[in-house]
Formats: structure tokens, C-alpha cells, sequence
């Protein structure tokens, strides 16, 4: 039986009165999961709501990452309702803990205590609403920056439209886009917010940050600076701040840039925020491949008429 003190401390459940948690932790399995260890898999049957007590789960879909549950959220509500297959699969990320409440023991407690189970629906429902809404203004903001990349006329304009759209669904106050120069090898800011002006316009590729994007071609979320463990090799940084978010941009493996924003205060971003900035990346990726292919056949065709 789960301690009604531990499922205080976990916010869907927080609201319910001491009463209705000693019903529900008789109901409550828990269950461990080692780092990479799979919880369950796309189209598997969905027979539980899942809470995530310690640890975080990835839910991906065809090798995309879709969301990060993180420690005290939940997931998989939609299975006490309806018996379908799951539409994603959930991998756990580190030693993970996890409650469950199977839709079998759910439906008993509705037949056999109706108020209990009515409270923990309603408690369910209103945070996943919450939920629901910043998905939407996710969804705004992909759509959104679609229309950029159609639309925008040369790589320049393109990435800081698409910059500062990011930089407005996060409510970021600071942070850049830059993009590699095939030049010069280095990295050139295309754009930046922030209280002060950027008193550099290009990075190095030897940059820790950069060094570190490109060997593990992946993004970045960084929600204490102090608790990171290479935080000394960038404290002389202007990025150095005490969060930190970002994603780099391939195409064809070719690592074409990144956007970065920081905060001054802890635990600034989310695993939303990583996730959409994530998938943002994604997009600019082929963009800024097909818009430099455009712009250099723009200047080929010129090129050829002055010749006639």
C-alpha cells in the first residue's frame, strides 16, 4: 500500500482529502524501471493510468521523441476510459518509479465508491486541460513557423522569424540563432534578444557548447547551471547563466546551427519547452538546407543572365 503522505507531494492527487487517498492507495500499484528500460511499446493495450513518482518516462513515436513525463506528472489517463492501443511508447530515462491504476481496479472503485472515484476523475481532467492548452499553443507555434519557412524570403530573415517566434511561445527574454558559416568554419549569430547586445557576432567550433552539440547531436536542458557537472568549462561564457535551453539543427548529419536562450532564474524551462524547442529544430534543419540550395541557385540564374 502506497504512504497517503508521498501522494501529497504529487500535484493531481494533492488536492484530494486524506480520506479519499487511503481508498486510493490500496488501489495503487507500484512499479521499477531501469534507465532505457521499456514500459510499454507502441500499440500495446492500454489498461492503466500512469503516475511518475520518481525518474522521468520519454514517450516517442517512430523514433520521435513526443514528450518527457517528468517526476510527479502523469500519463496514459485516456486508458481508463477506453480500451484502444497505446499511440506511443514510454521508455524510462534513469532509475524510474512509477504508480499505476489499471482501468479493472478504476471501474470496481466507480461501482464501489462512486465519490472517490468521481474526485479523482475531476482531478484528473482539470490538470489534463492545463495540459491540453499549452499543446495548443504548441501546435500555433509549429503551424506558425511553417508559414516562415514558405514564406520568408532569404535564410537571414527566415531563422530570426523563426527565432523570435520560439522565443515568443517560450517567453524567453535572452538567447540566440546561430548558424554555420561553411567558410569560415565558425558559427555566425544570426539574431539575438536580450537586455544587453551581444558584444560578439560569431562563436568559435571549438566552443564547449558548440563541441558539445555536435558530439551528442542532441538538445540541451539545463535547469540549475550550478548542479551541472561541466559547468566550469563554460562559466567565462555570456550563455552562462543559471538555465539554459537549447537545440542544435541538423541536415543530412550536417550540423547547421542552434538557438539558445538563458535565464537567470532556476528551473526557468520545462520538458515542454525542450520538446518544442526540440522539435522547432527539427523543422529548421531541412529549411535552412533548402533555403541556402535556393539562394545559390538564385545567384547561379543571375550569374548566367549577365553572362548573355
Amino acid at each position: 500500500m502506497i504512504n497517503t503522505d508521498s501522494m501529497k507531494n504529487i500535484p493531481v492527487l494533492a488536492q484530494l482529502s486524506s480520506l479519499i487517498l487511503d481508498k486510493l492507495s490500496g488501489i495503487i500499484q507500484e512499479k521499477k524501471y531501469n534507465n532505457n528500460e521499456e514500459i510499454f511499446a507502441q500499440g500495446s493495450p492500454a489498461d492503466s493510468f500512469i503516475i511518475v513518482y520518481s525518474g522521468s518516462v520519454t514517450i516517442s513515436a517512430k523514433s520521435r521523441t513526443l514528450a518527457i513525463i517528468t517526476e510527479k506528472l502523469f500519463f496514459g489517463e485516456m486508458a481508463l476510459f477506453e480500451d484502444k492501443p497505446r499511440i506511443a511508447s514510454a521508455t524510462a530515462n534513469g532509475q524510474t518509479i512509477l504508480w499505476l491504476i489499471t482501468r479493472e481496479e478504476f471501474l470496481k472503485l466507480l461501482n464501489s465508491d462512486l465519490n472517490t472515484a468521481t474526485t479523482l476523475l475531476m482531478a484528473i481532467i482539470s490538470t489534463t486541460l492545463e495540459r491540453l492548452n499549452k499543446t495548443n499553443q504548441a501546435v500555433i507555434t509549429l503551424y506558425e513557423i511553417g508559414k516562415i519557412i514558405g514564406e520568408a524570403p532569404n535564410l537571414k530573415n527566415m531563422s530570426s522569424a523563426i527565432f523570435r517566434k520560439i522565443a515568443e511561445s517560450l517567453q524567453a527574454c535572452e538567447g540566440i540563432i546561430a548558424i554555420h558559416n561553411e567558410f569560415t568554419e565558425e558559427f555566425d549569430i544570426h539574431d539575438h534578444i536580450g537586455p544587453q547586445p551581444l558584444s560578439i557576432t560569431t562563436l568559435e567550433s571549438t566552443d564547449p557548447l558548440i563541441e558539445l552539440l555536435a558530439d551528442t547531436k542532441e538538445p540541451l536542458l539545463i535547469e540549475n547551471i550550478e548542479t551541472y557537472p561541466e559547468s566550469d568549462l563554460v562559466k567565462d561564457k555570456f550563455y552562462y547563466k543559471k538555465s539554459l535551453i537549447c537545440a542544435p539543427f541538423f541536415h543530412l548529419n550536417k550540423f547547421l546551427g542552434f538557438i539558445l536562450f538563458i535565464d537567470d532564474k532556476v528551473n526557468r524551462f520545462d520538458r515542454d519547452d525542450f520538446v518544442l524547442l526540440s522539435t522547432c529544430a527539427g523543422e529548421l534543419g531541412s529549411a535552412i538546407d533548402n533555403s541556402r540550395y535556393r539562394q545559390e541557385e538564385e545567384a547561379r540564374s543571375r550569374l548566367n543572365h549577365n553572362r548573355i
